[in-house]
């Protein structure tokens, strides 16, 4: 009978809450008009299927050789790897459907975007100074950073994947972990920094700004190294070639759109005169044979080696 007695009110005294709106199988709405609200379905780009592969192949395929030739028909799909198992064939790094868009809470311009090295993740800079993190796979808003007090222009992580460095139209360039959180923040330019780009062993800097100067600075002590200057206009990008002792950058100057620079020595060693608009990007490969792509306003590319 105690035993009873104390189960009883045990039942009396236990809090009931109703049922939530909006959970699966529930009913929502109002008036007389109930209606089963359906479950929300999320695109999901599954990669780790064609990794795993990967990472099983290439512990007894030598190269080309011994890779399987992968034929348009559905049988083969199991065969697909990711990009880095087929770099004899770029084509297949050629992104053509379409997936998701996605919008942030606070509409605002994006300016620059960057994956975290684990690829898990993707970051985008905004005009409003937020860093805003995406989920990789589900493409479902994960968190935002108030990182600057302005307009945030470029993003690029070090070849280590242990840094990542952004700028901003202050001319100023703020040093982040891989957890990001922010460990140096320094003044390289008085005006908008478009670009930066590591050395091939992430001991060097090289920013780009509106001033139509480039700057190379070292990386642990921040202090500045070179002030190039050649570009009679805005420098828009810049890049340092993987393996080379080789900088590449390019303006919004038509007489000297594009130029190679000698970071050792701080001079400008070739110029490029392509088109007639501005060029927006330029880009090194890391082969021996050195490529530069650059992209122009006119929405044209341009190979060079």
């Amino acid at each position: 009978s105690c035993l009873y007695n104390t189960m009883t009110e045990a039942v009396l005294l236990s809090p009931t809450f109703p049922p939530q709106a909006g959970g699966p199988g529930m009913l929502v709405g109002g008036g007389g008009f109930d209606r089963i609200r359906k479950g929300l379905l999320r695109r999901t780009v599954d990669y780790h299927c064609s990794t795993l592969r990967y990472l099983e192949d290439r512990k007894w395929q030598r190269d080309i050789r011994d890779r399987p030739v992968i034929q348009p028909d559905t049988s083969y799909f199991n065969q697909i790897v990711i990009p880095r198992g087929l770099e004899e064939n770029p084509v297949n790094a050629v992104t053509t459907k379409f997936v998701k868009a996605c919008t942030n809470k606070v509409r605002s311009p994006i300016f620059c975007t960057t994956w975290v090295p684990d690829g898990r993740r993707l970051v985008t800079g905004a005009a409003s100074g937020e860093f805003t993190l995406w989920n990789g796979v589900n493409f479902n808003f994960e968190s935002i950073i108030q990182a600057h007090d302005c307009s945030v222009r470029s993003m690029n992580w070090s070849h280590n994947g242990k840094w990542m460095v952004t700028t901003d139209d202050r001319g100023f360039v703020k040093y982040w972990q891989i957890n990001f959180n922010n460990v140096h923040t320094f003044q390289a330019h008085n005006e908008p920094v478009r670009s930066s780009s590591f050395s091939p062993t992430d001991a060097k800097l090289a920013t780009c700004s509106d001033d139509g100067t480039i700057r190379i600075f070292d990386f642990l002590s921040c202090t500045e190294e070179f002030l190039l200057r050649g570009h009679g206009a805005d420098v828009k990008c810049i890049h340092w070639h993987p393996t080379k002792n080789l900088l590449a950058s390019g303006s919004k100057d038509n007489q000297q759109p594009v130029k190679l620079w000698d970071p050792k020595m701080g001079q400008s060693v070739c110029t490029m005169l392509v088109g007639i608009y501005i060029c927006m990007y330029v880009c090194c490969n890391i082969t021996n044979t050195c490529y530069v792509l650059m992209w122009y306003q006119d929405l044209f590319n341009y190979i060079y080696f």
